[in-house]
Order: structure tokens, then sequence, then C-alpha cells
């Protein structure tokens, strides 16, 4: 178990904004797992194309490091980017009636990570 492990997301983004790998590792670390999850949820009938969104938040949060803001927190920015792209890959979809009727019922649940907080 690394020091990183123990730090805040607050802290976490201070560091990633100084190029540390570490930080950025454990932001991986600690979000990989509940987005991975929410992806083989939403991308149902697209499989193939699970990891994309996931790498793409990553991806982000990488490239606009130095322009992230403390006050927010880091599942907060991977969730923005993972849903945007998510959706992409679902409007994009031979499948679109399929995940059409799919957010329905993710919005009737209420549970749809777009619009949900995580436990990690």
């Amino acid at each position: 178990m690394s020091i990183y492990s123990s730090l805040s997301d607050a802290d976490l983004v201070t560091l990633i904004k100084e190029d540390d790998n570490l930080a950025f590792n454990e932001a991986v670390e600690r979000y990989n797992r509940p987005l991975l999850r929410a992806s083989y949820r939403m991308l149902k009938y697209d499989k193939d194309k699970v990891e994309e969104p996931v790498c793409d938040a990553y991806q982000d949060l990488w490239i606009k490091r130095h322009q992230l803001d403390v006050n927010i927190t880091l599942w907060d920015f991977l969730r923005s980017k993972f849903t945007k792209t998510a959706i992409g890959i679902m409007r994009d979809s031979k499948h679109q009636d399929d995940y059409l009727e799919i957010w329905s019922k993710i919005l009737d649940e209420g549970s749809c990570i777009a619009c949900t907080d995580i436990s990690v």
C-alpha cells in the first residue's frame, strides 16, 4: 500500500497538476474498477468498446492536468468524460434502440453512473 492511497482526491489533483505520475497511478487504481463496471453495464451491446470510455477519461485527466480545478473531485472529472464517451459510443452503435431501452430503465431506477456518486 503506497502513501498515495491515503490521500484525498484534492491532494491527488494537486500532485497530478505537478506531473506526479504516482498520483495519477493512484487515481487509476482508485477509480478503474467502478468505471469498468459501469462501462460493462452501459455498453452491453458493444463489449469490444468497453475500455474506450475508461481510457478516454484517464487520457483526458492527464492531458488537462494543468487546468484541473482542485475543487472538483477526481470522480466527477472522470465520470464526466467517461459518460460523454460512452454516450457517443451508444449513439453511433447499430444497437441504438437497445440502448434507449437500457437508458430508460437506468433512469427509472436512478442508478445511472452519470446521475449518482460511487463508493470506492
